[in-house]
C-alpha cells in the first residue's frame, strides 16, 4: 500500500482570496474616512475665511466712522451693496454690506444704526455657505 504525503506548509487559494477581502474591506473604509475628512476640512476652512472677510468688513466700516472709502457706503441711509473679494483658495467670496435701523427697544436709531456683513462663497461650482455678522454702529 502507498502512503500519500500532503505537503501542508503552503497556503491555499481560498485562504488567499478570503484575506485579501478582508483587506479590500478595510482599506475602503480607511480611505472613505480619509475622503470626508479632508471635505470636511476644506469645508471649515471656507467657513473660516467666510467669518474673517466678514469681520473684515466690519472693521473696515469701523475705521471709517460715516462712509467705506472703497465702497461709497453711506452709514445714514439703508443701503445693500454687494462686493467681490479675492481669495487664495478655490472659494469665491461675496461681501453684502446692509445698513438699517436697530431693533426697537435697543438703542436710539436717529443716532445708531444696524450694519450687516454677509459673506456667501461657493466651493468648486457648488454653493458652499453663508454668513452673516452683525453689530450696531453709531452714525455721525
Amino acid at each position: 500500500m502507498k502512503k500519500i504525503v500532503l505537503n501542508r506548509k503552503g497556503q491555499s487559494l481560498v485562504e488567499v482570496t478570503v484575506a485579501l477581502s478582508i483587506l479590500a474591506i478595510v482599506l475602503t473604509g480607511v480611505v472613505t474616512l480619509a475622503v470626508n475628512t479632508v471635505g470636511l476640512m476644506l469645508a471649515s476652512r471656507s467657513r473660516m475665511e467666510g467669518t474673517a472677510y466678514a469681520q473684515q468688513g466690519l472693521e473696515i466700516l469701523k475705521a471709517k466712522p460715516g462712509s467705506d472709502c472703497t465702497t461709497g457706503l453711506e452709514l445714514n441711509s439703508p443701503t445693500d451693496i454687494t462686493l467681490p473679494v479675492p481669495s487664495p483658495y478655490d472659494s469665491i467670496y461675496t461681501r453684502t454690506y446692509k445698513v438699517a435701523d436697530p431693533p426697537s427697544g435697543t438703542v436710539p436709531p436717529s443716532s445708531h444704526t444696524l450694519v450687516s456683513v454677509k459673506v456667501t462663497w461657493e466651493f468648486r461650482g457648488q454653493p458652499g455657505g453663508e454668513i452673516t455678522v452683525k453689530q450696531i454702529m453709531k452714525r455721525k
